[in-house]
C-alpha cells in the first residue's frame, strides 16, 4: 500500500495548495519536536558518504560566498542564523538552517511561534543524495553548532504532519514529539491553537 504522504507531498498538491493559499484559504497542521543537546554524539550515527563535507557557515557567509542554497524549495537564511552545507565534489546536495529560535516565524502557520531553545528548519537533501546519512550528520552538526553558538540546551523543529520522511529523520535522531500547532484560515477568519501531545 502507497503511504499517504506520497500523495500530499507532490508538486501537484502543492500547487493546489498554494492556489488555495493565494484565494485566502490554507490549513496547517504540523508536530513540534524536541531534542536535548546534552548528548549531540548519540544523535544521527550513520556517517555520511566519504566524499561528501559539512561546513556551517553563518547567514553573512552564505551571501558572501553566493552558496546557492536553494535547490527545488527557496530558502531565505536570516541573519544570525547558522546554515549547515552538506558538499559533494564542491557543490552543495543538501541544507539545514539553525535559527538562535526565542519566537522564530514559521510560514506555515503565519506568525512566530515561542519554541525553547534554537529552531531547525529547511532540513533538505538533493533526492539522488538521500538515504546515505547525509541529512542525520547535517542534523548532528546542528545540534552541536546550536549548543556552541547559541548556548542552548535544546533545540526544536516543526514538521508538516503529511511530512514522514522529515519525521522518521527527527526521531531516529533522538527527537520528541511534544506538541501539535493548528491553525486555519478562510479570509479575514481564522484559528490557531497549540496542544500537547
Amino acid at each position: 500500500m502507497i503511504s499517504l504522504w506520497r500523495f500530499t507531498r507532490n508538486r501537484y498538491t502543492r500547487a493546489v495548495y498554494d492556489a488555495l493559499q493565494a484565494a485566502g484559504i490554507t490549513a496547517t497542521r504540523m508536530y513540534e519536536y524536541q531534542a536535548s543537546v546534552a548528548h549531540p554524539d548519540t544523535v544521527g550515527s550513520r556517517p555520511p558518504p566519504n566524499d561528501v563535507t559539512i561546513e556551517v557557515v553563518s547567514a553573512s557567509e552564505v551571501r558572501a560566498r553566493d552558496i546557492d542554497l536553494d535547490f527545488s524549495i527557496p530558502v531565505d537564511v536570516l541573519d544570525g542564523e547558522l546554515v549547515v552545507v552538506a558538499s559533494a565534489e564542491g557543490s552543495p546536495i543538501g541544507r539545514t538552517v539553525v535559527n538562535p529560535g526565542s519566537t522564530p516565524y514559521v510560514h506555515p502557520l503565519e506568525r512566530s511561534v515561542p519554541v525553547p531553545g534554537a529552531y531547525i528548519r529547511r532540513v533538505f537533501v538533493l533526492p539522488e543524495q538521500r538515504g546515505q546519512g547525509v541529512a542525520s550528520t547535517a542534523l548532528r552538526a546542528a545540534i552541536t553548532h546550536a549548543q556552541d553558538e547559541f548556548d542552548v540546551k535544546h533545540v526544536t523543529a516543526l514538521i508538516a504532519a503529511d511530512n514522514r520522511p522529515s519525521q522518521w529523520l527527527f526521531e531516529s535522531c533522538g527527537f520528541k514529539r511534544s506538541r501539535v500547532h493548528e491553525y486555519v484560515r478562510a479570509g479575514p477568519l481564522s484559528r490557531y491553537r497549540i496542544r500537547a501531545i
